[in-house]
This record gives structure tokens, sequence and C-alpha cells, in this order.
């Protein structure tokens, strides 16, 4: 599975695509903070992990169903916890 327009549409379980434009600018913001948390691109996983796709589903839902501001620190230390296993700290 990849991280792309469809998987996300399917993931929210949207049928229409009235709202692609607004997706991919929070599947953006989403990529951005995990390759940022990671310390590497996302190109530069062979298969993308389980945990990430999750992290990045949940991060892109988060916002997408947060749009009157109402997203949560918490929530987002969920999707650093997904991430945790592949981050890449330079000593």
């Amino acid at each position: 599975m990849m991280f792309d327009l469809d998987t996300v549409k399917a993931h929210l379980r949207i049928e229409h695509n009235l709202e692609d434009v607004l997706l991919m600018a929070y599947m953006a913001a989403a990529k951005d903070f995990a390759e940022t948390f990671l310390g590497k691109a996302l190109a530069e996983f062979e298969t993308l992990p389980g945990t990430v796709l999750a992290g990045l589903l949940l991060h892109t839902a988060l916002l997408y169903e947060s749009r009157e501001g109402e997203f949560v620190e918490k929530n987002l230390q969920a999707i650093r916890l997904l991430y945790y296993p592949y981050r890449q700290v330079n000593v």
C-alpha cells in the first residue's frame, strides 16, 4: 500500500473528488512532518513500513477532520510514536 490520494480517500471513506486539492495539501503537510521527524525522505524507504503509512494516514485524517482548529497535541504524539522505530537521529 502506498501513501497516495486513492489510499487516503479509501481510508477516509471519501468517494467524491470535491476535496482532492484539500486532501493533497494535508497529505503534503503530513509528509513534510514525517520526513522532518524521521530525518529522511519517504522515498528512501524501499517499501513504506506499515507504521509509517499508518502515521501518514492518521495525520492526514486528523488534519482533514480538524479543519476548525481542534487538532490536539496528544494526537501528534500518537503519530510520533508510529514513526519512532524508523527515526534517524544525527549525533
